[in-house]
């Protein structure tokens, strides 16, 4: 079931029979997708174009005695092999502006001395083909002596473990403490919980892919499959010293990014780096192998105490977090971070101490991930209240009822520093309850049979998220509504799609303003030559800044419209009506494409920098109902129900997509996915054939709804939905697991909850119970 609300949207210049924005419209982008006619960077080519392939360490950790490109170079075909010795490359600091790193940390984007993980980049293999490429990567030979190395975090901060660089004392790169009210505040009730948080793999549907095109006179035209061509162009130019007014970044298609394209991958600054050096245009797309590699997130633990009262009052949060930031830090330090501003939750708790650590270790460096720090921050508060609620023996429903954050308390700033724009977050947890039918769960589970083949457990996940966050300069953005002569409109916005139906939303809002049907609506590529300000798509940010900023720029529009007839028919602006997209002024009508006829010379353009200032803070309740077989261990999701507020809802149907597929990534996390290593950093889930990825018949049947509370920050009153279902599905469906197993007296697990994991916590009762008669 899927209830919503549409609010009205100010500023529009006449009454719809039927507004745009609220309407349940099908995205015009998936046409082209459904029929295969959309191209993406790795379907493009150019005359002169050659391949490129990299040559990527085996070794986790070493120094490099020498790389003999003797026999790829001899392979017909092979146009060049190039390695550190032939380029001078800057190194990459890929670590946000807010949390600088240490220059000696920086990473290389060609290594020649010493490799730190497996998945490197040693060497460049350019050729006429993509096949030819691949075949002289993997003639070339590299000599590495190898030396210890440290491959999980806890080992990296144990004395004496190797260290990843011989100049930088220790493997600690980067450590915070934060500090509110009374952090050493005691109380009657204490618990502690532990929760880890794996690393997953990004995997977009597409893999990195990158094709430069060079001028005659020397500048770079970059196809790329990325999330925020503005920023990628700045740190191209940046990087490698290319003038930017000598520099384009386009996107075609990007099938998926999921943080992982945020903003460049590094081998794209070396891809078009080469070049640059050889004057030829190159194109290189990742394998799924080198997609799994490379492209990381997560890899967190959390050490939480939770002081209450006995009533269920929570009075204080202190956390230890360790971050896995891998062999070079940089975009992974910042998700534990955000993590951190939301480790209080959607809960009144006035008193916190969180200290963070992040380490180097001998594996891939990490970056962003679906959420980034959102569901890792609520996962810990939410596992943490379930722990309470079973030490007070109180239902988990109502210890969230005791310590919310109450509507009149909004604006709320929170004890990590984040601000709540607006929500209500007891009707957001009621209504999730009724729809679940939550009391009839509750006696199911209590009438069970605790030997039987089955158990059920019910799992709640009250979250908050943060999204457009200022912080990492994402709450400002820009757009531009031209006006073509027929009357139809092209938009212009700074961000980029990957998936999210751009095309479709931005028509919508601008549709409500200046009375023309959506489908008369295109969305230009992204383009920074189209487009001169754009901060890309991330953080939850693209309906709320870049749609605020379409609905200012078609307000632009339409008051330049009304002056263009006024001056016309000699009336006042005041006297013009905009009736389903007709402008009726006195006796005279004019629509769209008579006003581009009065518009001849000078066109007509609508354009505006919106900047919010702020994030707003989506949240919501999600529930997931499970059954665990206890012969096999495998968990079912019988039911997940959704109640998410993303403020003003634009399109229904797109924001449910993103929901479903938000969904679909929490209960990866928590019952599938799993990036791992052995001792020696040697990755043991490289292929498909050994990560676990769900398929749809794993996922479960989901019920979706909305509750609307919109944001004062913006004129659509709209907050993100991009990061809302994976932020509450992890802790929904962790929880419920682990609700399962403590009815029938079995310990916990952590995730993912694989069936592995859960047979042993149920075999240990097992055993328990042989051996005292009681359980454990």
């Amino acid at each position: 079931m899927t209830t919503s609300t549409t609010t009205s949207v100010p500023g529009t210049g006449g009454d719809r029979s039927r507004p745009a924005v609220g309407d349940p419209r099908t995205r015009h982008e998936d046409d082209g997708l459904l029929r295969g006619a959309t191209a993406f960077t790795g379907d493009l080519e150019v005359p002169g174009m050659r391949y490129v392939s990299l040559v990527r360490s085996r070794t986790a950790h070493g120094r490099i005695r020498a790389v003999d490109t003797a026999a790829a170079r001899a392979l017909p075909g092979v146009v060049a092999v190039l390695t550190a010795t032939d380029l001078n490359l800057p190194k990459l600091a890929a670590s946000p502006a807010t949390l600088p790193m240490d220059p000696r940390l920086h990473r290389p984007l060609l290594v020649g001395d010493r490799v730190r993980f497996v998945g490197e980049t040693i060497a460049v293999v350019v050729a006429t083909s993509a096949s030819t490429a691949r075949a002289g990567a993997a003639r070339v030979e590299v000599d590495v002596e190898e030396l210890e190395a440290v491959a999980s975090a806890e080992d990296a901060l144990a004395p004496g473990s190797p260290r990843l660089f011989e100049d930088f004392d220790g493997n600690v790169c980067l450590e915070t403490l934060l500090e509110t009210g009374d952090p050493d505040i005691a109380g009657p009730v204490e618990v502690a919980v532990r929760v880890e948080q794996p690393r997953m793999g990004v995997m977009p549907m597409e893999p990195a892919a990158v094709l430069v095109v060079l001028d005659a006179d020397g500048g770079l035209d970059v196809i790329a499959s990325t999330q925020m061509p503005h920023r990628s162009r700045l740190m191209i130019s940046a990087l490698l010293g290319i003038p930017l007014d000598r520099l384009r970044v386009r996107c075609p298609a990007v099938g998926g990014g999921f943080g992982g394209k945020t903003p460049f991958d590094a081998d794209y600054l070396l891809v078009i780096a080469v070049a640059r050096h050889l004057g030829v245009p190159l194109r290189w797309t990742q394998t799924r192998h080198e997609n799994l590699l490379t492209m990381q997130g997560r890899g967190y633990a959390f050490d939480v105490r939770l002081v209450a009262e006995e009533d269920g009052k929570v009075l204080g949060l202190r956390v230890e977090a360790l971050g896995d930031a891998g062999a070079y830090p940089g975009v992974g330090v910042s998700p534990i971070h955000t993590a951190r501003g939301l480790l209080t939750g959607t809960y009144d708790i006035p008193n916190l101490r969180a200290r963070i650590r992040c380490v180097m270790t001998n594996t891939a460096p990490t970056g962003a991930l679906r959420g980034a720090g959102r569901p890792e921050g609520i996962h810990v508060i939410e596992r943490a209240m379930d722990e309470l609620a079973a030490r007070l023996g109180m239902d988990p429903a109502e210890v969230r009822r005791r310590n919310f954050v109450v509507p009149g308390q909004f604006p709320y700033t929170n004890a990590g520093g984040e601000t709540y724009d607006s929500g209500d977050y007891h009707r957001a947890l009621e209504t999730a309850l009724s729809a679940a039918d939550y009391t009839a769960l509750r006696r199911e589970q209590a009438a069970q049979d605790p030997a039987g083949r089955s158990i059920l457990g019910i799992g709640i996940s009250s979250y908050v998220e943060v999204s457009a966050s200022p912080k990492i300069g994402l709450a400002a953005e820009g757009a531009r509504v031209i006006l073509g002569s027929s009357g139809d409109i092209e938009l212009r916005v700074g961000t980029s799609a990957h998936g999210q139906g751009h095309w479709t939303m931005y028509s919508q809002i601008a549709s409500a303003v200046l009375g023309i049907a959506p489908e008369r609506f295109t969305l230009a590529p992204a383009d920074t030559d189209l487009t001169s300000f754009g901060q890309g798509t991330g953080g939850s940010r693209s309906a709320q800044i870049g749609g605020s900023a379409v609905h200012l720029a078609s307000v632009h529009l339409l008051q330049q419209a009304h002056a263009l007839i006024a001056e016309q028919v000699t009336c006042g602006t005041d006297e013009i009506r905009l009736v389903d997209g007709e402008f009726i002024a006195g006796g005279s009508r004019y629509d769209w494409s008579q006003v581009a006829a009065l518009a001849e010379h000078t066109g007509l353009a609508g354009e505006h920098h919106f900047d919010q200032g702020a994030g707003t803070a989506p949240y919501g309740c999600h529930i997931a109902i499970v059954e665990i077989d206890t012969g096999t261990g495998k968990v079912r999701i019988r039911r997940f129900l959704a109640v998410d507020d993303c403020g003003t809802v634009i399109n229904p149907l797109i924001v449910n997509g993103q929901v479903h597929g938000g969904i679909g990534t929490g209960i990866a996390e928590a019952l599938f996915e799993q990036i791992t290593f052995d001792p020696g950093g040697l990755p043991t889930t490289a292929s498909l054939a050994e990560y676990l990825m769900p398929s749809a018949a794993d996922l479960p049947s989901i019920a979706v709804m909305h509750t609307v509370t919109p944001t004062p920050l913006n004129p659509l009153g709209a907050k993100g939905v991009g990061e809302s279902g994976a932020t509450g599905s992890l802790a929904a469906v962790h929880n419920a697991v682990i609700d399962a197993l403590r009815a029938v007296g079995a310990g916990q697990v952590s995730i993912p909850a694989t069936p592995e994991r859960v047979w042993r916590a149920l075999h240990a009762r097992e055993a328990g119970r042989d051996r005292s008669g009681t359980g454990v």
